[in-house]
Formats: structure tokens, sequence, C-alpha cells
């Protein structure tokens, strides 16, 4: 059976097309977690790896508990903000939050 190939420059406009996709998403997470009140800095080095390793119903929910305690989470102090976020997302995203949160702290 032959195995049919993409054309060169039909891949080519995949790839930018699915390149296009990331940066636009990267760059959404980025602008949400900066208005919820996160460091420029640290929203932009979470932003690729939530891009990533975040599917868009669980962005979509993280989202949704980041409203529900933003107004809280500018006045209290970090332990209590994780614990707020950890009651209303479900572990898979806590992980991944924490994992990429932890790192892009530990990089300053």
């Amino acid at each position: 059976m032959r195995q049919m190939m993409m054309p060169p420059v039909a891949a080519l406009s995949l790839a930018l097309v699915l390149a296009g996709c990331v940066v636009n998403r990267e760059a959404r997470i980025r602008s949400a977690l900066v208005d919820a009140g996160v460091p420029q800095v640290t929203a932009r080095c979470m932003s690729a790896p939530l891009a990533r390793d975040l599917s868009d119903d669980q962005l979509r929910h993280l989202g949704e508990v980041a409203k529900l305690t933003r107004a809280e989470v500018r006045d209290i102090d970090t332990n209590t903000a994780i614990r707020a976020l950890a009651a209303g997302l479900d572990p898979a995203t806590m992980s991944v939050m924490m994992r990429v949160g932890v790192g892009c702290l530990l990089q300053g």
C-alpha cells in the first residue's frame, strides 16, 4: 500500500498555522495571568508550559476559578491563594500549575 505524502508547501503551511495557534494561545494565557495579578515576567514564563500542558477545558476552568478568587488574591498571601485555587481545580490542573509556577519562581 502506497503511503501518501504531504507536499512540502502544504506541510509548511500546516506547521505555520499550528504555530500561530500556539502563539495566540500563549498570548491569551499570558494576558489572563497578568490580569489576575501575576507579575509580567512570571506570566511570560508560565504561559508557554500552560499552553502546552493544559487542555482547553482545563484552561477554561482555571479562568473561572481565578475569576472567583481574583478579588481575594490581590489581598492575600501566597499560601492562601494556593489553597483557594486548589479547592476549585482538579488535581491534574493543580499539579501543572504548581510545577510551572515553582519552576518559573526558581528561574527568577
